[in-house]
């Protein structure tokens, strides 16, 4: 995937693999699994998407700029997850 990324909105878990899907640092809580492979494929990019989808507390994110991927994000109910398309939060 040769996806331009935006600065993430939170620190990503060190284990991500590279690339604009991460898990944001200490904040899963089941699985806390990290993304350990960057999806390339149409088919791992659909898998990804559904796991960003089924985040059980939205520690999956998004911080690409694909338009494909946003749209479909957006369209699945997870705008929130897109780094690209949210503002910064402030701390």
């Amino acid at each position: 995937m040769t996806d331009k990324m935006v600065t993430p909105h939170y620190e990503r878990e060190p284990e991500n693999a590279p690339g604009p899907f991460h898990v944001e640092k200490d904040r899963c809580i089941t699985c806390s699994l990290p993304v350990e492979t960057a999806p390339e494929t149409p088919e791992e990019i659909s898998r990804m998407i559904e796991v960003v989808v089924g985040s059980c507390i939205a520690a999956y994110r998004y911080c690409g700029t694909e338009p494909e991927i946003l749209r479909r994000l957006v369209e699945a109910g997870c705008k929130a997850q897109c780094d690209a398309l949210v503002p910064r939060r402030l701390e």
